[in-house]
């Protein structure tokens, strides 16, 4: 089923591109607010799951992460100050520029943009903000019943946030222990570590979508740059 960008004459390329661009933009920033990774990685499911469902023609990427981080670290009860918030990605959209003052144009542009881009998320997602991650299941299905070794760990934990920045977390939103599985699963093989045979059947996981969600981390990790290119008619 096209997404509606793809209908507004988005190639699948750019809309790849510009996506992994806002998760990134989202991660970037929350390094710099010092919010829990949580809060990034709600913020890259709204994202992700915004675009399900609006257009990258009508909505600009910049502005949904801005929106979707904001709104994200309320959800995750750790709110940060609208202009820390615009600060950050100010400072990261405009490398090199001098500080916003808060009465300026620009500052208040930027703040409009933010509140209408999460009033935009909030009313395409139905207000539903709670968002159950795969990590949990990673760490729990690793440590207790595989026992696998703390690097396995690690790299199923890797390979969780990069799912992020893919389709996972709309196709599998529903099901985050299939995601789990999957990244444990990539994990295993990339480390040619030894699991008991057809292991993910315990976990309710089909073997053709564990194979699909390692498909989605290829693709993710064949892209050679990712940058914000302008949508043709936006």
């Amino acid at each position: 089923e096209p997404t509606p960008s793809r209908i507004d004459g988005v190639s699948a390329a750019q809309e790849s591109e510009l996506r992994v661009y806002g998760c990134r933009l989202v991660q970037d920033a929350a390094v710099l607010l010092k919010v829990p990774q949580i809060c990034a990685a709600t913020a890259m499911v709204y994202l992700q799951r915004f675009y399900h469902v609006a257009s990258l023609k009508e909505h600009d990427v910049r502005y949904t992460a801005l929106g979707a981080l904001f709104l994200a670290c309320k959800a995750e009860e750790n709110a940060r100050a609208p202009r820390h918030v615009i600060n950050v990605f100010h400072a990261l959209l405009m490398p090199g520029a001098p500080l916003l003052e808060p009465g300026s144009g620009q500052y208040w542009e930027m703040k409009d943009g933010m509140f209408r881009a999460e009033m935009h998320i909030l009313r395409e997602l139905g207000f539903a903000v709670d968002v159950v991650h795969p990590h949990k299941y990673v760490l729990n299905y690793a440590s207790v019943i595989l026992r696998a070794s703390p690097a396995l760990s690690q790299l199923a934990w890797s390979f969780a946030n990069d799912c992020l920045q893919t389709s996972v977390p709309v196709r599998w939103g529903s099901s985050p222990w299939v995601v789990a599985v999957a990244c444990l699963y990539f994990a295993a093989r990339t480390l040619s570590e030894g699991m008991p045979e057809d292991w993910y059947e315990v976990f309710d996981a089909p073997l053709p979508e564990i194979l699909e969600i390692v498909g989605e981390l290829v693709d993710l990790y064949s892209l050679s740059s990712c940058k914000w290119t302008p949508v043709a008619g936006a």
